[in-house]
């Protein structure tokens, strides 16, 4: 599904892209949520499920998932 519709970024790509690279590198990348703005917290909220930016998140990170 598009989810930036000012630079035709998918769901997918946003998804594919926070696995290999920290979430501003996405938003750098695919330029999602730079145009109108409309899509900024549906890019968030699909970077965030993604997870910590990398496999130890740094202290304090938003995106860092308690360890059950």
């Amino acid at each position: 599904m598009i989810v930036c519709l000012c630079h035709a970024v998918s769901d997918r790509t946003i998804r594919e892209l926070a696995a290999e690279v920290p979430a501003d590198e996405v938003v750098r990348i695919t330029r999602a949520g730079t145009g109108c703005g409309c899509c900024t917290d549906a890019v968030t909220r699909l970077l965030e499920a993604a997870g910590p930016c990398r496999p130890e998140p740094c202290p304090g990170c938003p995106n860092a998932r308690a360890v059950a």
